[in-house]
């Protein structure tokens, strides 16, 4: 592992899209936020949202406003669905309110048009461990392997009605990819990387297709434990604050082996910037997530595998959305996918 390169990189802010005053203001009225004590104020986003801070000092609120871009109505009810059900199994994540209504999700419109869906999400007090783990790093994989073990600790939840999918399937690659219903694991390689016209499509075709394979047998592993899985625990999806830590970002919840997410974490949080692997972090992250949930003999043998599965998923999925859907990004988000090919190859050394 010393020779890995660097795996671990902050997720751009992106400006997705941006919402009217006007249609700011109607989401928060329909809330039943009518006291708003500014403007929203835009947050940071990713390529499916946009969020927005919503104050209100005289009825005591602060929440977020996530609006999904270019997601289907069901997902978004099914993110707010999830969100309820994990705040259910006593586990910290920011918890969706309902509006006097009931309702938990508003349809709305972007200012050039396009459709889109909000929700609103209990304000979570902090800065994202990625910014602090600079200063102690140590400290912050320890709070993530501790509310990871956490996670997989708890009772699980009654999933037959939250449409989750397992890791392995072809309709969690649907969704985690942006495929249309019905692609398989096979189909999506050979439609958008073997046929591709990109630049780059020949040689990231030849780096997957020895690969994939490999990666559906290292999640279907028998015999080992699983249960639901948060899908993307990076430390930029960790927020810290006064009240300890919280994971954001449950949009890549899935069903699939509880060391899948561990080996995400190791991948996407025990490496320097100089692309060395800090042993500080890593024992740091496993001690904590041991102390919480002791792996077995099983996942401790599986964890190798899975995180050349995760690094190989993470970079094909950075490779489609930057070389099929959004063709016009920056040349270093266009670039971004070779970190993981890299971290792939390393670990096969």
């Amino acid at each position: 592992l010393s020779s890995i390169l660097r795996a671990m990189a902050e997720k751009a802010d992106v400006d997705l899209a941006t919402l009217s005053s006007e249609e700011l203001k109607r989401l928060a009225d329909e809330f039943g936020i009518f006291d708003l004590d500014s403007a929203p104020e835009k947050l940071c986003g990713g390529y499916s949202s946009v969020n927005y801070a919503l104050r209100a000092q005289e009825s005591a609120v602060r929440a977020c406003l996530r609006v999904a871009v270019g997601l289907p109505e069901a997902t978004v009810h099914r993110q707010a669905s999830l969100l309820r059900a994990i705040s259910s199994m006593g586990v910290r994540c920011p918890e969706a309110l309902s509006a006097p209504d009931g309702r938990y999700v508003m349809k709305c419109t972007t200012s050039d048009g396009r459709e889109a869906f909000a929700m609103l999400l209990d304000w979570v007090e902090g800065v994202t461990a990625n910014k602090l783990a600079a200063d102690d790093e140590a400290k912050m994989l320890h709070h993530l392997g501790t509310v990871l073990g956490e996670l997989h600790a708890a009772s699980q939840p009654e999933t037959r009605d939250l449409g989750l999918h397992d890791v392995v399937s072809d309709e969690y690659m649907q969704h985690y990819m942006h495929w249309s219903q019905g692609t398989s694991w096979q189909q999506g390689f050979a439609t958008e990387v073997e046929a591709s016209s990109d630049a780059s499509a020949p040689a990231f075709a030849d780096f997957l297709r020895p690969r994939w394979a490999e990666a559906q047998r290292a999640l279907a592993a028998p015999g080992v434990p699983r249960g639901l899985l948060h899908g993307d625990p990076f430390l930029d999806n960790l927020m810290v604050g006064p009240e300890g830590a919280t994971l954001l970002d449950w949009d890549e919840v899935a069903l699939g082996p509880f060391a899948y997410d561990l080996a995400s974490s190791v991948v996407g949080g025990c490496f320097d910037e100089s692309g060395n692997l800090r042993l500080a972090r890593l024992s740091a992250l496993l001690q904590a997530y041991h102390g919480v949930r002791p792996l077995d003999e099983a996942e401790r043998a599986a964890l190798p595998a899975l995180m050349r599965a995760n690094a190989l998923i993470v970079a094909w999925y950075r490779w489609r959305t930057f070389h099929v859907e959004m063709q016009d990004a920056p040349a270093d988000a266009r670039e971004s996918y070779s970190e993981m090919v890299r971290i792939t190859v390393a670990l096969e050394e």
